[in-house]
């Protein structure tokens, strides 16, 4: 089809390619040809801003039957049969670009000379890692790992919240490793500006909140530095029909509440089949009742939240909850009095698809549970939200799991699981949970 459409191309007239139609514009221009100065006698359509609206749209639906209506081998077909299209009009093309560019035809020749190229990999330099309240040590050692095993240097940044044990760990490493190469710096939210704003910073490793990380993504690009950003998640869990209820509940709630909520990639939105919505949902506050948060000096499964700060937001999230048309549907109508942040997780009843608690990471005891009904809808309003980081499909038919799965737009996604990683897989997001200077990727 491609063939035969340009086989009846016309290199006098030019058009903005728009869904595939050939779009002209109210606006035109000429260009120069730079070899005689005189202005080109065809003149190319000047796009509106509905234009770019059209075209957005349009490779938005594309992309989509794109990836999953055509496989590789038909992908990779259809670029071979590109290429042939265009070889067929290598003179007609050769003399447009001249023309506009003034690039003379030899230098349009086919090279065919055989050459040698080497690839290699070499450090970046110097490296700041930036690490959440979360899980401060864990992630800083990850960061440190990955900079010094590649011949890097890293100044380490912990969260004012939680600094200490960051600290510690740099100290020792001051003890085995030449000086300079694993530094430590604390400080306030001035210092990480300072940091990452530094031209001889070579490359930003940040974990922790969207609205952080495009601040630093900003002051980055004054100097061009390289960035992996881990962003933040609002994870999803999308429950079929035809699970076991009670076992479903114990994994997944699990998950939810471990480390009090406090995960990048904890399920916090469960997407539950209408079918069983009620049981679901009865089974859910049953296992959220049972768990009660104390203080974790002892050895509790349920600790405080870590701050002051995200305890008040917390709280203040919890009290919008019937504000917004959700309902709290588990016992957390009073919070300890004990001078720390303690919180009982939260599940909440059908709240509306634009509150807070929906749209919102809420990284803490948060649970929200909707209905759905159709595959095909309920996939359309996951993929609504911004954040992309990680999903997972519940179901005892592997078939319409994975049919589900490949739909969502999150870099992990798992299937009877959450949360699983192990560093001999890549890990990230997509949207605003992550950005890596290299390709996206999932985990299916």
């Amino acid at each position: 089809m491609a063939a035969s459409n340009a086989q009846s191309a016309d290199f006098q007239s030019f058009y903005n390619t728009i869904n595939g139609d050939q779009v002209s514009g109210a606006e035109v221009r000429y260009g120069v040809n730079p070899s005689t100065g005189a202005e080109i006698d065809a003149g190319v359509p000047v796009a509106t801003r509905n234009d770019v609206d059209k075209a957005v749209h349009a490779a938005t639906q594309a992309s989509k039957g794109w990836y999953k209506g055509y496989s590789l081998d038909d992908r990779r077909q259809n670029l071979k049969t590109y290429a042939e299209v265009v070889k067929q009009y290598k003179g007609e093309l050769a003399a447009i670009l001249t023309r506009e560019h003034g690039m003379p035809k030899t230098y349009q020749d086919d090279i065919g000379t055989e050459q040698h190229a080497t690839l290699s990999y070499t450090p970046l330099g110097v490296v700041v890692a930036i690490v959440p309240w979360n899980f401060p040590m864990q992630i800083a050692c990850g960061k440190i790992a990955c900079a010094v095993l590649t011949g890097n240097s890293v100044i380490v940044k912990p969260s004012p919240q939680a600094p200490y044990t960051i600290l510690k760990v740099v100290e020792l490493a001051s003890t085995i490793f030449p000086p300079g190469v694993i530094q430590a710096l604390n400080g306030t939210d001035e210092l990480g500006q300072w940091l990452t704003e530094h031209e001889g910073v070579d490359k930003i490793s940040f974990t922790g909140s969207t609205a952080v990380g495009k601040k630093i993504m900003q002051s980055a690009s004054q100097s061009m530095k390289r960035l992996t950003l881990e962003l933040g998640g609002n994870d999803v869990a999308v429950i079929c029909p035809d699970v076991d209820i009670a076992a479903t509940v114990q994994q997944i709630l699990t998950l939810g509440v471990l480390n009090s909520g406090q995960i990048c990639m904890a399920p916090q939105r469960l997407y539950v089949h209408e079918s069983i919505y009620a049981a679901f949902l009865e089974a859910a506050v049953q296992f959220a009742n049972s768990v009660q948060a104390i203080d974790g000096v002892h050895g509790a499964f349920l600790g405080p939240v870590q701050n002051k700060q995200q305890y008040d937001r917390l709280r203040d999230l919890i009290a919008a909850i019937p504000r917004e048309g959700g309902r709290i549907a588990s016992n957390v109508a009073e919070f300890p009095e004990t001078g720390g942040f303690l919180i009982n997780p939260v599940i909440v009843d059908q709240p509306a698809d634009d509150s807070r608690v929906v749209r919102e990471e809420r990284f803490g005891l948060i649970i929200a549970l909707l209905k759905w009904s159709d595959e095909n809808e309920v996939i359309d309003r996951i993929n609504s939200s911004r954040s992309g980081l990680g999903a997972s499909v519940w179901s005892k038919d592997t078939d319409r799991a994975t049919r589900v799965a490949v739909s969502l737009e999150a870099g992990n996604i798992w299937i009877n699981r959450h949360m699983e990683v192990t560093p001999r897989l890549p890990f990230g997001g997509l949207k605003e949970s992550t950005l890596q200077n290299s390709p996206a990727f999932r985990l299916c």
